[in-house]
């Protein structure tokens, strides 16, 4: 069993295409386990300080802003992935 995203696909000509979409696939993994990671944590933080309260709303718009981000980047690196699976399939016929 291997832990990288796109395992079962290979590739002969678009091997770079491949690698970007399992790199964005891996960053993307990461930053949304962050984006959960903080959401959950700074909904529990209770402010004390108005400079608190204030850096509690930005670090969770900042959530919001990463979650839509590894979002579309999974999109995009499962596009790609699918292209590098269509070339195979087409080309090795």
């Amino acid at each position: 069993m291997k832990l990288y995203p796109f395992s079962q696909i290979t590739s002969n000509n678009l091997k770079l295409l491949l690698l970007a979409a399992r790199l964005l696939a891996s960053s993307a993994i990461l930053l949304f386990v962050a984006t959960v990671v903080f959401a959950i944590y700074f909904s529990f933080v209770t402010p004390q300080t108005i400079m608190e309260t204030v850096l509690k709303q930005g670090l969770l718009s900042y959530s919001v802003f990463a979650f839509v981000t590894a979002a579309i980047l999974l999109v995009i690196s499962g596009l790609s992935a699918a292209v590098v699976s269509c070339e195979y399939k087409y080309t090795n016929d």
